[in-house]
């Protein structure tokens, strides 16, 4: 399950949860950790938290990672990942369908 929004309460991430019924869904690809976002799954409020905006056309679209954000160990191991990593600050390509929202985020191991 993903929130959307940092701890400071702007746009961002302030915590990733595993839940069996989330709204979201993980995969690595190389140095990428890939989110799928359900829109059925979200009111338009929480996609606006997530997104910053509301979202009236499908596209690509940039999102803005304010900060690093370090994975915590549940999440890595989830994942597949044996040493400790952390989303990278920066512009992240985000793909939008009826269906989901996909944000791209590169990683990097420490």
């Amino acid at each position: 399950d993903w929130s959307g929004h940092r701890c400071v309460g702007t746009n961002g991430m302030c915590k990733i949860e595993p839940m069996l019924e989330g709204n979201s869904f993980l995969k690595i690809e190389s140095n990428k950790l890939v989110f799928i976002v359900y829109r059925d799954k979200l009111t338009l409020r929480e996609e606006i938290t997530i997104l910053g905006k509301e979202i009236a056309e499908e596209g690509e679209d940039i999102f803005l990672m304010p900060e690093s954000f370090p994975l915590n160990r549940e999440i890595s191991n989830a994942l597949g990942i044996k040493e400790d990593a952390s989303i990278i600050a920066g512009e992240c390509p985000m793909i939008i369908t009826k269906d989901v929202i996909e944000i791209t985020f590169e990683i990097e191991m420490k």
